[in-house]
């Protein structure tokens, strides 16, 4: 058994050889399997570059379809004597209305063939444009959507990256404020060390109400550098004219000791007098 082949592989000779088997429009369709408006869209597009010829080809298969159509009702009819009227009984048109009515009927009956024709084969090739506009509407659309693809597969690829950053992201800010607060730990024994180093390298000087000044705890070397130019202001000053002259001395001396010294001191006065305005100056 042959198989049976799809409408969209005939060409022009497929179709002349089945006009010539008396084919149909019914005929195509049930050869080809398909409907009477899928078979005339074929047929414009095997003749698109000939309106002519695609006009010759309907009117000779529609020719056959009267044909077979002709054929089938003479083969059904039986002529039944009874039912013939008797010719007195007839009203048979005259000759003349015979010849005018006929001609204006036939003539009638083809334009109107004709223009419905020209009509299907406008709306056939039509439906062939849209067909091809459909099908280039539907590849944009293939192409569009690969494209939505790609941007989805882009987008994917940029949320996995972005919630991998935001990750290591907190990683590092946890790591930031673990440091931070050992950071500050440590600056804290830090200062308690160098704290407890100025303490311990702290050098003690006494001041006694003689007038004496001795390094009571640490060593170093008491420099008294600047102490006349410092001691004749003083003097002068009306501030110190309650003072003694010792006591004028010895504030002086202690000042610039305390002036020319880069180690942390302590001092420590008999006289609390001396020590208040040791504090306020120094």
């Amino acid at each position: 058994m042959s198989r049976r082949r799809s409408l969209y592989s005939i060409d022009a000779r497929d179709v002349r050889e089945g006009i010539h088997q008396g084919l149909t429009i019914d005929g195509f369709c049930d050869k080809y399997s398909c409907s009477e408006e899928d078979f005339r869209i074929q047929l414009a597009y095997i003749y698109n570059k000939s309106e002519r010829d695609l006009r010759k080809i309907i009117s000779q298969i529609e020719s056959n379809g009267k044909k077979s159509s002709r054929g089938g009702r003479k083969a059904r009819a039986e002529i039944n004597v009874n039912n013939i009227p008797e010719i007195e009984d007839m009203e048979l048109p005259t000759l003349e209305e015979q010849t005018k009515k006929a001609p204006s009927t036939l003539e009638e009956l083809k334009a109107a063939e004709e223009a419905l024709s020209n009509e299907v084969i406008e709306l056939e090739k039509q439906h062939v444009r849209q067909c091809a506009d459909h099908r280039d509407c539907a590849e944009r659309l293939r192409a569009i959507d690969k494209d939505l693809d790609k941007l989805r597969s882009q987008l994917d690829k940029c949320a996995a990256e972005y919630q991998q950053v935001v990750a290591e992201t907190r990683k590092v800010e946890d790591e930031m404020e673990r440091t931070t607060a050992e950071r500050r730990e440590k600056n804290a024994q830090l200062e308690e060390v160098r704290n407890k180093i100025e303490d311990l390298s702290k050098v003690v000087i006494f001041v006694s109400n003689d007038g004496s000044i001795e390094v009571a705890e640490g060593e170093i070397t008491l420099d008294e550098g600047g102490f006349e130019e410092l001691y004749g202001s003083m003097r002068d000053d009306e501030q110190y004219e309650t003072f003694r002259i010792i006591d004028i001395k010895t504030l002086a001396r202690a000042i610039c000791i305390k002036r020319n010294t880069t180690v942390k001191t302590e001092f420590m006065f008999d006289n609390a007098q001396l020590e208040q305005k040791f504090l306020q100056i120094a």
